[in-house]
């Protein structure tokens, strides 16, 4: 049975992508706006909101009984309050982000084993200079935080540059990532950091992650170690990793994401010069296959939603 809802959705749309949507549910109306600049008028009788759409706003959408997100942890929108109706169900775009942010992460860890930075600054003021010794992936020992779709997809990069990945989450599996030999809990990650070339971090927020990497385990890195973070900036104790690359105690890193957002003028980091900082930019719209993928998975989620099925991604927290 075809269901007639009203849909806004807030993504970058092609004729394509709209034909994808609307075909999964063929009697509903479809309003599209702008990505973040929905109103309150745009929202006020949707059913089903897709995209990104301020939570802020949410409070007029009195009739939404769904949200599919843009985001992998839209944490926000599962709030208490979000939305004026009970139980609204909100499903995440887990598995939209693995090409845009494995890429990323491997463009950073690479960016701050080979020291493109200095060179960068050093063409800024037009320095002719050899910066030294770099890293390399061959043969390194990396350590990947966080092993879902986006941790998944940076330890099968590195594995393909000879790198030996060691995947960490919080319960152990007997399934291994491809490109990972094994994968331990994070209770066991100060076995493994003495020995890591690289620490790369792509973690959900949460009270058991805040703070992971703070100023003890720093410690225990090598100083040819390379830090990089692209899940939650409250992951890292920022100050301590300034401290650290300012002593060089670790080698560099690499960071989309700090704590706070956006980084304060003045902070340590800002001026360090073994750190490369991108402003949170590592996923978002800037990859067509990303929202090609949010896409597909909202239509795959409105067809299960049409049907009374259970949908993908149905974020812990909401119910439906």
């Amino acid at each position: 049975m075809n269901h007639s809802w009203n849909i806004t959705v807030a993504l970058p749309m092609t004729k394509e992508r709209r034909e994808i949507l609307e075909a999964a549910s063929p009697a509903s109306t479809f309003t599209y706006v702008e990505p973040g600049k929905a109103t309150e008028e745009d929202v006020k009788d949707a059913d089903i909101l897709i995209g990104l759409i301020s939570p802020a706003i949410c409070h007029a959408a009195k009739n939404c009984v769904w949200y599919q997100a843009n985001a992998a942890g839209p944490d926000a929108y599962v709030k208490p309050g979000v939305f004026p109706k009970e139980n609204v169900i909100v499903t995440s775009a887990v598995g939209a982000y693995g090409p845009a942010v494995g890429e990323h992460m491997l463009a950073l860890t690479l960016a701050a084993q080979k020291n493109l930075g200095l060179y960068r600054d050093n063409q800024n003021n037009a320095i002719w200079r050899d910066e030294g010794r770099v890293g390399t992936l061959y043969n390194a020992n990396v350590l990947v935080l966080g092993l879902g779709d986006i941790g998944g997809t940076y330890a099968k990069y590195c594995a393909a540059f000879g790198a030996r990945v060691v995947g960490f989450r919080r319960h152990k599996s007997a399934i291994l990532p491809e490109g990972v030999r094994m994968v331990c809990t994070m209770d066991e990650l100060d076995l493994y950091l003495k020995d890591a070339d690289v620490v790369a971090m792509c973690l959900p927020g949460s009270k058991e992650t805040y703070h992971v990497i703070d100023e003890r385990r720093l410690s225990l890195m090598k100083p040819t170690a390379v830090l990089v973070n692209c899940g939650r900036g409250n992951a890292v104790d920022c100050m301590a990793l300034a401290a650290a690359l300012r002593e060089r105690r670790i080698f560099a890193a690499g960071l989309d994401v700090t704590e706070p957002e956006p980084l304060p003028v003045g902070h340590p980091l800002w001026s360090e010069k073994h750190c490369i900082l991108t402003p949170h930019s590592a996923g978002w719209f800037h990859m067509d296959e990303t929202v090609d993928r949010i896409v597909r998975i909202a239509a795959e989620n409105l067809r299960h939603f049409e049907r009374g099925e259970t949908m993908k991604n149905v974020m812990t927290g909401a119910r439906g």
